[in-house]
């Protein structure tokens, strides 16, 4: 149904064909898990769409904060919606917190409440019975994958399971961690996914203008990662980290990779990287990188501008978020039943 609503929508046609009454906006529920996270890009084509977005985190997250402070867009709740209710879309965004499903191996890695990841949950298995789209991204596609019995651990600390913009032996001293903007190696059926396929065709048609690199690179940022869940369909993997993103029935998707990350955020990311900056930990605790690692950072970010493989990943989340939100309009007529069908 949402392939008949078009693949060229713009924001008024898109509001009409939801299907009901279109005076009422596409609703999309935001999960920021520790509040300091940003949508960046996401945010971007939601607003352009004049979608309602609520955002939220609960107080007990915020508590937990040290140095860092909620995000300004974040309205702090004591907990977290119990069902999607008249939500049509939830996004979980990623999280410095981790969400393993096993003993984290020491007391400094710190670990989301267990009862807002219960929460969490919930919501997710929610939106998916529902047929409403789900969009984890980072620490919110690993909150996705155990939310069906998959698996979040640790990466292993070797090379093998490394990707950071830096020279052998300084990645060493951060082994287990990818860092930076990477190629993803997309799988056949990301290519004839209804959504991340014409994602990537409007990513390829960006980077044919970028004659310095033909690569699909997407930022990275992340320690420990989750096994695909049963029944899903994978839609990328990378050898340092083969499980990186998978839809999940119609309309679940989880990406590891960070695609709401725009040029400005990837220079801040980089800084933030440099000077170790941890919002769960006093400033004065903070480990920043020695001054060859700061440049090696930057220099990569400015690069991945440069030649243009930001903006094709921009690209490329712009049109996933466009699908994303045909899917939310097409899930809503369809809970409207067949005598509202007719607006089309």
């Amino acid at each position: 149904l949402a392939q008949a609503l078009g693949s060229s929508l713009q924001k008024p046609d898109l509001v009409r064909t939801a299907g009901t009454d279109m005076e009422t906006a596409l609703r999309v529920l935001v999960i920021n898990p520790s509040g300091e996270e940003v949508l960046g890009i996401v945010g971007d084509v939601l607003r352009e769409y004049e979608a309602e977005v609520d955002e939220v985190v609960t107080e007990e997250a915020v508590d937990m904060l040290v140095s860092g402070r909620p995000s300004a867009n974040a309205r702090v709740v004591p907990s977290l919606p119990q069902d999607p209710g008249s939500h049509d879309f939830l996004v979980i965004l990623g999280s410095h917190l981790g969400v393993l499903t096993e003993e984290p191996p020491s007391e400094d890695d710190m670990q989301t409440p267990p009862t807002l990841i219960e929460q969490i949950e919930e919501l997710v298995r929610g939106f998916h019975q529902a047929e409403k789209p789900v969009l984890g991204i980072c620490g919110g596609s690993q909150l996705v994958a155990r939310s069906f019995g998959a698996r979040v651990s640790k990466m292993p600390k070797d090379l093998v399971h490394t990707a950071l913009p830096l020279p052998a032996e300084k990645q060493e001293e951060r082994a287990g961690c990818e860092f930076g903007w990477h190629k993803q190696n997309f799988l056949p059926a990301a290519e004839k996914d209804p959504v991340v396929g014409p994602a990537l065709q409007a990513m390829r048609a960006k980077l044919a203008d970028s004659p310095n690199t033909s690569e699909q690179k997407f930022m990275l940022w992340h320690r420990d990662t989750f096994q695909i869940p049963e029944g899903a369909v994978q839609l990328s993997s990378r050898q340092t980290c083969a499980a990186q993103a998978f839809r999940l029935g119609q309309r679940t998707y989880a990406f590891q990779y960070h695609i709401e990350v725009d040029d400005k955020l990837g220079l801040q990311w980089a800084h933030m990287f440099s000077v170790g900056a941890d919002s769960f930990e006093d400033k004065e605790n903070w480990k920043p990188v020695d001054t060859e690692t700061e440049s090696a950072v930057k220099e990569h970010v400015e690069n991945c501008i440069s030649e243009g493989s930001v903006s094709a990943a921009e690209e490329f989340t712009r049109t996933t978020v466009h699908g994303l939100l045909r899917e939310a309009a097409a899930a809503r007529q369809e809970a409207d039943g067949p005598s509202k069908r007719g607006r089309i």
